[in-house]
């Protein structure tokens, strides 16, 4: 039966490498979209190239599952195969979703364009706020979410119980979409200067609740994983590095052109983007080395390392590679940084089992 349920999901690994790749193809053209809006505040129209690139990145994933599934319908044997009205069906284990998702993704991208038509282009927080967008997010997850997918299906039937790299990238791309909906809570990309440089009560008062947020949900990605996997080595620094990558490229206060593929334009994003990347870059580490060293010891003290590390490391990247003048002072830095390794002991606390799993 086993071996049976192994050829079954053998021809799934390509599958699950072009669902990965095509996922990024999808979250990389939402940022570039997001990063034209930020860029362009007099954009006015739906045609636009980065609109081009992210609904080829849907079309592209949608339509994978969508010939995945038709080839293992048809290499059925004619008795064996359900309706063609009931195709779906035959999606390959942990790609159903994907089908789903397609038809959401198309349905609201047409809304999306009646929507500009009907009431112009969104400004400020309207873009991640518009049911158009909601929908596409909502189909666009779908999507992106299937070689993660695939990977539990393949757990649940015993054949695996390591995280496979293109559902690491999965899980990833998905972190990012998530991150994307609350990008005004990412204390890296608005108001940096005001979140660590600024000097009122209110700013840092600002500056706290954006830290706070985005510690939340990345405690609850790691969580997730945690109860359900076992990592391989460096999936925590692919998986942060990944998401800075992304990130970066929001963040636009410095940077003078939309072209970031030219090497004038990788400069400026990398100068910029850098202390996003070395954010992510030291927290990835302490995935790695908390893991490693912690974890067999309980969820708390890993979790408690990951949350410190990553409030503290965007304190150290902005002391270390900006002009900006850090006005917290000690007791309210180490304090906030303190504060994300209590929430992250406490979360481990309500969500840790009665025996640790070794990672």
């Amino acid at each position: 039966m086993k071996e049976q349920l192994e050829r079954q999901f053998a021809g799934h690994r390509l599958l699950d490498w072009m669902g990965a790749f095509t996922g990024l193809w999808i979250i990389l053209g939402m940022y570039i979209d997001a990063r034209a809006h930020r860029m362009l505040p007099g954009l006015e129209s739906f045609f636009t190239p980065w609109h081009f690139v992210f609904y080829t990145g849907g079309l592209a994933l949608g339509g994978t599952a969508a010939l995945a599934t038709y080839a293992w319908w048809s290499s059925k044997d004619a008795q064996a195969r359900e309706p063609i009205t009931r195709i779906w069906r035959a999606a390959p284990a942990g790609y159903g979703g994907a089908l789903l998702g397609w038809v959401i993704f198309a349905i609201s991208g047409v809304a999306d364009l009646a929507w500009h038509l009907a009431f112009g282009i969104e400004v400020g927080l309207e873009p991640l706020l518009s049911p158009s967008h909601l929908g596409l997010a909502i189909g666009g997850g779908l999507m992106v979410l299937c070689p993660y997918r695939a990977a539990l299906a393949r757990k649940a039937q015993g054949l695996q119980s390591e995280l496979d790299w293109p559902a690491l990238l999965s899980i990833t791309w998905t972190y990012s979409a998530v991150v994307f909906v609350t990008q005004h809570t990412i204390p890296m990309v608005d108001h940096l200067a005001l979140v660590f440089g600024g000097e009122h009560e209110l700013h840092q008062s600002f500056g706290a609740q954006k830290m706070f947020i985005q510690t939340v949900v990345l405690l609850a990605v790691l969580i997730h994983l945690d109860q359900r996997w076992t990592l391989r080595r460096y999936s925590g620094v692919v998986m942060m590095l990944g998401h800075g990558a992304l990130v970066s490229l929001l963040m636009t206060h410095y940077q003078t052109s939309m072209e970031f593929w030219t090497l004038a334009g990788i400069s400026e994003l990398f100068s910029e983007g850098r202390i996003m990347l070395a954010s992510c870059l030291m927290t990835g580490v302490a995935i790695e080395l908390g893991l490693r060293h912690l974890r067999p010891h309980g969820l708390s003290p890993y979790l408690a390392l990951i949350g410190g590390v990553w409030v503290g490391s965007m304190f150290v990247s902005v002391w270390a590679l900006t002009d900006i003048e850090i006005h917290w002072r000690i007791s309210g830095w180490m304090g906030m940084a303190a504060s994300m390794a209590v929430l992250g002991w406490l979360a481990g606390l309500v969500v840790s089992k009665s025996e640790p799993v070794t990672n």
